[in-house]
């Protein structure tokens, strides 16, 4: 394990998290990105390194302050491990394996000793491809942010301009329009905001931008049992997340 710090300190010194941040700081997001090609360690801690700056409370610590949740963006840095396994990559067959993370601990603080890191990265090599998992903190980044602290990281390993960066939460409609289904709202009614969590576009390293798509779906119980017993295995218990975000990863043509 490597402990990455920011090339230059962070923009913000510290911030502290409203209401919403704190109640939300207590989970935490784990998600995963699958690349047909592997890129190499080196780069892509030196991109990470460029990419920190902007992004200050992933590589800070947190602090309690009477009642206040405080980030230090006091760049102690990210964990960030490297690893390669055998065989090929996940897939819907063999889904994502927890191994494949190095999940965060113990990051909510309790009082005015630094918690622990509330970010941390695991990059696994493959014959077919890598994953870059993240685990990183609710209360400092949800699906937008993340997105847009993964643009700026492949700008940088693709020494391209640096994105801007945004710090608001993202906009979510309230009723986005369907895959494979009658358009519950069409696309004009969805926030700007919305469109850019998936246009960013981002590739890491040398793939096609990832699918723009402003869309979500929805199925039926039924159906998601249907797809349970299409996909079910004697090891494995497929919850309807799994199914879901499995036919997901099939309609958007990301298994390859």
């Amino acid at each position: 394990m490597d402990l990455v710090q920011a090339a230059d300190a962070p923009h913000v010194q510290e911030l502290e998290l409203d209401a919403c941040g704190a109640q939300f700081n207590a989970l935490a997001v784990d998600v995963a990105f699958l690349f047909s090609k592997s890129a190499p360690y080196t780069q892509l801690r030196a991109a990470l390194v460029k990419t920190l700056p902007n992004f200050g409370p992933v590589a800070g610590r947190m602090v309690k302050r009477g009642d206040k949740t405080i980030v230090l963006c006091n760049n102690a840095g990210v964990p960030f491990t490297y690893q390669s396994a055998n065989g090929f990559a996940p897939t819907l067959d063999a889904p994502l394996a927890s191994h494949l993370f190095d999940f965060v601990s113990d990051w909510v603080p309790t009082g005015d000793t630094p918690a622990d890191a509330p970010t941390r990265i695991k990059v696994t090599d493959f014959a077919d491809g890598q994953i870059i998992a993240l685990s990183i903190s609710h209360g400092i980044a949800d699906a937008y942010s993340i997105n847009q602290f993964m643009s700026s990281w492949a700008a940088a390993y693709n020494c391209k301009e640096l994105p801007n960066i945004s710090h608001d939460r993202s906009p979510l409609p309230p009723q986005p329009a369907g895959f494979g289904a009658t358009p519950l709202v069409s696309s004009e009614g969805i926030p700007e905001g919305w469109g850019l969590l998936f246009r960013g576009p981002f590739s890491m390293p040398g793939l096609a931008p990832y699918p723009a798509s402003i869309t979500t779906y929805r199925r039926t119980a039924e159906a998601c049992q249907d797809l349970k017993r299409k996909y079910a295995t004697e090891d494995i218990n497929l919850s309807t997340n799994d199914v879901l975000c499995g036919e997901l990863t099939t309609l958007l043509d990301l298994t390859k």
